[in-house]
Order: structure tokens, then sequence, then C-alpha cells
């Protein structure tokens, strides 16, 4: 016999499917940058910039701890294209 969910076992399990949802599109667009930035043999010796333009779109994602690793990202490589040019 199947059992029905409702109130707020039902809601907490929609709201833990979301969060997983979220977490898999951040993971594959990690996967999917990945394969797209060139490997660090090929940086060297010429030190190259990363396109921000030549990776694939963000997902939108509301979680704010997911928001936040996607912007750390950005910013590391930010920072790393900051060092590229001053090369």
């Amino acid at each position: 016999m199947q059992s029905i969910c409702t109130g707020p076992v039902l809601a907490a399990s929609r709201s833990i499917s979301g969060a997983q949802k979220d977490y898999d599109s951040v993971c594959h667009w990690f996967w999917d940058v990945q394969r797209k930035l060139p490997r660090l043999a090929d940086l060297y010796p010429d030190f190259k910039e990363v396109d921000p333009k030549s990776l694939p779109s963000e997902p939108d994602v509301p979680e704010t701890e997911l928001r936040e690793i996607l912007r750390g990202f950005h910013n590391q490589v930010g920072l790393y294209n900051a060092d590229a040019k001053e090369s």
C-alpha cells in the first residue's frame, strides 16, 4: 500500500528534491566548464587569459550557497586573468 505524504513532510520532500536538482545542475555546469577551459599544460609558457564568454551559460539556481560557489569561481577566473595580463 502506498502512503500519501501531506503537509510539512511533502513540503520538505519537495524542498530537498529542488535543492538536489539545483546542486546537480551546478555540478553539471562545472563539468562542462572544465571541458572548455584550456589545460594547464596548454597555458605555458604563454599563460593565456580565459575568456569568460567562452564558458557555458551558468545555471539559474536560487540557492544562496550555490550562487556563492559560482561567484567564487568567476572571481578566481578574474584573478587568473589579471595575473595573465601581468605576464
